[in-house]
């Protein structure tokens, strides 16, 4: 794991240097770069099989990418989309969708997000809030319930939705996404029961695996101040 701490490391402190973080057009142009060498080094993929589009590696891998990531003032979608999106895409045996790409769902409200058949497929609506960085993606991943409580999966062009902009406390993209009645599901498919449950707790570990890369920052500038 060292190894590829330090990978993260060189990557983060190559971005942190290409522009101003205090300016928002800086920290934009930071967040870009550093996504981009995480993306090039494979690291948005780790823990997805390879038959899905990955680069292989388990649960315990991409958990350290997003920790080692967030050691860093950096902000990136890596935690969502190699800890959420990809452990949904592997639960669910579904090719990865790419690497600019939001997971559309309220982890409080399975049915924010509703799926009806049409034809041979399935179409959806509904909103769901606080979704992280869908203002940066081209592709959204909605988790819909249907009418008999089960879930289907599927994938909509971000420009399908209506995409409102927000932020959390961090100053990160926390959006509201709002799809319209009728609008058609692509690659839709029903998924097992226990699929939202473990898109929360995936949810869940990605916040816990940053938290835990930031408390290992403080640690280390505390220790560094202290001497």
């Amino acid at each position: 794991m060292n190894e590829l701490h330090e990978l993260i490391d060189q990557i983060m402190r190559d971005a942190s240097g290409a522009a101003d973080v205090d300016d928002a057009a800086g920290a934009a142009t930071v967040t870009q770069r550093a996504y981009q060498a995480l993306v090039y080094a494979g690291l948005s993929r780790v823990g997805i099989p390879e038959h899905l589009g990955g680069v292989g590696g388990d649960l315990a891998q991409a958990v350290t990418v997003v920790r080692a990531a967030a050691r860093h003032p950096v902000a990136t979608p890596i935690a969502e989309v190699a800890l959420v999106c990809g452990r949904l895409a592997t639960d669910c045996r579904l090719a990865f969708p790419g690497d600019t790409v939001s997971v559309a769902f309220d982890p409080h409200r399975p049915d924010a997000l509703t799926a009806s058949p049409a034809g041979d497929g399935w179409t959806v609506q509904g909103e769901a809030t606080a979704v992280p960085w869908a203002t940066v993606s081209t592709i959204v991943v909605v988790v819909a319930a249907t009418p008999t409580g089960e879930f289907v999966v599927g994938t909509l062009p971000t420009a399908a939705c209506a995409v409102t902009a927000g932020t959390n406390l961090a100053g990160e993209p926390r959006d509201r996404v709002t799809v319209a009645p009728g609008t058609p599901l692509r690659d839709a498919v029903p998924v097992p029961a226990d699929t939202f449950e473990r898109l929360r707790r995936h949810a869940a570990l990605a916040r816990a695996a940053q938290l835990g890369g930031v408390l290992e920052a403080v640690l280390a500038m505390s220790v560094a101040h202290a001497g």
